[in-house]
């Protein structure tokens, strides 16, 4: 059953709570924009695109359309994050122990996706050689809480679940 602690009371899950809700619109209001027949994109977001891609160098946003592995990033944030951020909105409010199984599992998938997201920016984009070390560092400042956020969720979903897996582990020898 799940615990009557209130989510403020929760520090961590308070932030899990705030990331999984602020995701909501980038996901579908900025980062989708690539899947979106233009038409269907209000100017608006538009022009947020192009600000940034102009103000941030951002050689993966503005490139996604010829890059097959970040595209397909693209594509589990809109059909298996999204739906995973309302979920795990209703499960952290109650602080249901559930919700522990898919922190863990949303974690390390977008831990190991912003890993490669890193690696492409800092190392592999050609694009990224007409960027200054500045730009390059920013735009990487810009990224990390996408790691350290879901690898933190990682870390503390194991710790929360561990003692109830030993402890249905121990009981299934005892009987």
């Amino acid at each position: 059953m799940a615990s009557q602690k209130s989510l403020t009371s929760r520090p961590l899950d308070l932030t899990y709570f705030m990331y999984m809700a602020s995701h909501i619109p980038i996901t579908m209001f900025f980062d989708c924009q690539v899947l979106y027949p233009t038409s269907w994109i209000p100017q608006p977001l538009l022009d947020l695109t192009a600000w940034y891609i102009q103000e941030f160098k951002d050689p993966l946003i503005s490139n996604a359309n010829n890059l097959p592995w970040f595209k397909s990033f693209i594509y589990c944030e809109a059909l298996i994050q999204l739906p995973f951020f309302f979920w795990s909105l209703h499960g952290l409010y109650y602080n249901k122990p559930i919700t522990r199984v898919g922190l863990l599992a949303y974690g390390a998938h977008v831990a190991t996706t912003v890993i490669a997201t890193l690696a492409e920016v800092g190392f592999g984009s050609p694009a990224r050689l007409t960027m200054t070390a500045r730009e390059r560092y920013t735009l990487i400042g810009l990224y990390l809480p996408y790691l350290i956020i879901p690898a933190t969720m990682v870390v503390d979903s194991w710790f929360k679940l561990s003692p109830l897996v030993n402890s249905v582990n121990f009981n299934k020898k005892t009987n």
